[in-house]
């Protein structure tokens, strides 16, 4: 098996200066539970996922106003195809 037997297309593509609100609209419209992150001040694409919007809303933060940035995963484990 190789990792293109698994992998999938981009679907959903967001900024790091985006809202959590903003990202989460993103995902909802591509049906998918993670965004890749891309940004000309990051070193690579970074990624965030429903779990860091649900554990920014349950620390209270509001998803209006919190950025990608903020919340992210930058540090990626990559593989080619």
């Amino acid at each position: 098996m190789h990792v293109q037997d698994a992998m999938c297309a981009v679907s959903a593509i967001v900024g790091a200066d985006h809202t959590l609100a903003q990202a989460a609209a993103r995902m909802v419209q591509n049906n998918t539970g993670a965004a890749v992150v891309m940004d000309h001040s990051l070193p690579g694409p970074a990624v965030v996922t429903e779990r860091d919007l649900l554990r920014a809303v349950a620390q209270g933060l509001d998803p209006q106003t919190e950025h990608v940035a903020d919340h992210m995963t930058s540090r990626l484990v990559t593989a080619g195809p």
